[in-house]
């Protein structure tokens, strides 16, 4: 007998049953224990940010990502950190309520696809126009290795780290990138940007697009994206003239052109008959008091990577400068100081060019966006007190018909003509706040034939001038703070044509020799700015002369202080 009825198929020993069933339920359980382990432990390389796998730890997280949102939130209503990390601090705070405190870059004890996302954007920063040193990814990456280190409790305290750190990083990264470097910036458009932010970036992630969200953060403005374009190659060549060394100046006459240029010491990238490698580089040598070998030793490479140093941080400076400009249109028109040119803008796309003539540096064009909103023909001149006391008093005073003969007259507070012979010129302020001198629409007049008119607290404009000789210059800085502009008339009549819908022809306006006031139906956004660097339709850096010498004073308060997150 074998144990089993051969009639009933039973068995005999009741008890291995039993023990067959144990083993039955033991080996299920360890087989679904192995497969947790094996869930928790494996890598998801390219998880969803709301997909239907298991997070084994998502409460802990979450419970805890809870708690230090909170501390967040306490930090930021103590102001203990300045308005701009209180910012981040409430954008983190903000996005983690939008996902119900739960984990946005790790899933498990492991990072996301969109963790990586976000590390090579930081990485990359410096191409941007924003030293590295102002969003790293140095401590984020620590935390990561701790992640995969610790075990248990202090695993989770490392995820919990590492989730706050990185979404602090990514809003403060989007924050640089749209507004600029700054350290206080209590300004109407940023909190704006930072209402709408935390929204749009938690979308992003629902759906998986975060690289574009971020790529999406820069302003769309041309001279700002020329800049961006343009830099790429000048931080390739400073990052192969870091790399390599002097010998790789010594042996390759391109590369050592390219970063003269990139330093400021060459007009044009590359060496001529006139100025050849050997008669600059010992030029440069004279100059820093080294010995003159036309080579590059290390005296000299020193030299030039500190020149090439300071460049870029001149690039980033002038891209910050761009990044803090307020512009929501695609038709504007852009006037850049340093190299006394207007461009035209319409639908994105640059429509027309003009030279111009800024302020002296003893009056300075001021930096303005505002929106031109009149056109004048014909128009005539109020002359600013400064200038009477300044510049014309002593003509006056010297010469009875001055005013006459130029076409000025003295007018009262209600735009009256009065006799110039009422005026005691001899005193200190013979015009008091009664009277002003006027100067008369016509040829001689010092705004010429058509001026623009736009809102601002200088009392500045834009306007033509009969000084056209000035145009003939390379350096043009000669007016009292006002923009001159060569062929007014073309800019006037690209503005009618363009903006307002009955058919003005300026010519003929400015042909019947009186003033004529047209009133603009749309606003043309203008922005006068003040950049030594930006990049060209063709891709490349140009750099302008520092004319108000601004960039010494603003390279320091920018660059100066060190800024951690």
């Amino acid at each position: 007998m074998n144990g089993i009825n051969e009639f009933s198929g039973k068995s005999n020993q009741p008890g291995i049953d039993k023990v067959l069933a144990l083993l039955k339920r033991s080996f299920q359980f360890f087989t679904l224990f192995a497969l947790m382990v094996l869930l928790a432990g494996h890598e998801n390389s390219n998880p969803k940010f709301d997909n239907s796998l298991v997070d084994f730890y998502l409460e802990q997280t979450s419970e805890q990502i809870q708690t230090q949102s909170k501390i967040l939130l306490l930090n930021s209503n103590a102001d203990s950190t300045g308005f701009f990390e209180d910012y981040i601090n409430k954008l983190t705070v903000r996005f983690y309520e939008l996902n119900d405190y739960r984990p946005a870059w790790t899933y498990n004890y492991n990072t996301t696809n969109d963790f990586e996302i976000l590390v090579n954007f930081v990485d990359s920063l410096d191409y941007l126009g924003i030293p590295n040193r102002y969003a790293n990814t140095r401590q984020i990456k620590k935390l990561v290795d701790k992640l995969y280190e610790y075990r248990n409790d202090e695993q989770l305290n490392y995820r919990i780290a590492l989730e706050i750190h990185a979404t602090r990083l990514m809003f403060k990264t989007i924050l640089l990138v749209n507004r600029g470097i700054f350290i206080e910036d209590k300004s109407p458009e940023l909190a704006d940007l930072a209402d709408s932010i935390a929204g749009n970036i938690y979308h992003s992630f629902k759906n998986n697009d975060l690289k574009n969200a971020l790529l999406n953060t820069h302003p769309d403005f041309i001279p700002y994206s020329n800049t961006i374009r343009a830099i790429s190659v000048f931080i390739d060549n400073r990052r192969t003239i870091l790399t390599y060394g002097t010998d790789t100046l010594e042996n390759s006459s391109k590369l050592l052109a390219q970063g003269l240029y990139y330093a400021g010491i060459l007009n044009e990238p590359n060496f001529d008959s006139v100025h050849t490698r050997e008669i600059i580089l010992k030029n440069i040598q004279k100059k820093f008091g080294f010995i003159q070998t036309g080579k590059v030793d290390q005296q000299t490479y020193q030299k030039i990577v500190y020149m090439i140093e300071k460049r870029y941080y001149q690039v980033c400076l002038n891209i910050d400068r761009l990044r803090k400009i307020s512009n929501n249109s695609a038709d504007y028109i852009f006037v850049n100081i340093p190299s006394f040119s207007l461009l035209a803008v319409q639908e994105n796309k640059p429509s027309k060019s003009f030279n111009v003539v800024v302020g002296k540096k003893s009056t300075p064009t001021p930096i303005i966006s505002s929106k031109i909103n009149k056109i004048v023909a014909n128009p005539y001149w109020t002359v600013p007190k400064s200038i009477v006391t300044n510049e014309m008093l002593h003509r006056i005073r010297k010469d009875s018909t001055f005013l006459k003969r130029n076409g000025y007259m003295v007018i009262n507070n209600w735009e009256e003509e009065v006799p110039d012979s009422l005026i005691n010129w001899s005193l200190s302020d013979p015009l008091g706040n009664k009277y002003w001198i006027r100067q008369k629409n016509g040829n001689k007049n010092a705004l010429g034939q058509v001026k623009f008119l736009f809102p601002n607290d200088y009392k500045v404009y834009l306007h033509d001038t009969p000084s056209k000789k000035l145009f003939e210059k390379s350096y043009r800085a000669y007016s009292h703070g006002c923009v001159r502009l060569e062929n007014p008339d073309q800019l006037a009549q690209h503005i009618l044509s363009g903006y307002t819908k009955n058919s003005y022809n300026i010519r003929q306006l400015i042909n019947k020799k009186e003033p004529y006031l047209i009133d603009l139906p749309v606003e043309i956004p203008i922005h006068i700015q003040y950049l030594t660097c930006l990049g060209n339709e063709n891709g490349e850096l140009e750099f302008y002369e520092d004319i108000y010498d601004k960039d010494d004073e603003q390279l320091k308060h920018l660059f100066s202080a060190k800024q951690n997150i």
